[in-house]
């Protein structure tokens, strides 16, 4: 988002990256409230719900990696 007031960008290509933030940080609380309703309702460990656990946080991960992959095709061209 700050790269945007350092290069010329379209409203559209805000409009993604605003996008895909926001995909970020809805990612990043889904896996806060998984994680924290599973050790609520679980206390034991069991491999099930570390498995749980690690797909949420790889949601988490996809979404940042698309989010930079978004940024890289709207800021790699204007260098």
């Amino acid at each position: 988002i700050a790269a945007c007031f350092l290069f010329p960008v379209s409203f559209h290509e805000i409009s993604a990256l605003v996008i895909v933030t926001g995909m970020v940080w809805m990612a990043e609380l889904l896996n806060t409230a998984i994680e924290k309703a599973i050790d609520f309702l679980e206390t034991n460990k069991k491999p099930e719900i570390k498995f749980i656990k690690d797909v949420a946080a790889g949601a988490v991960l996809v979404s940042a990696v698309i989010a930079v992959l978004v940024a890289c095709i709207i800021f790699i061209p204007k260098f």
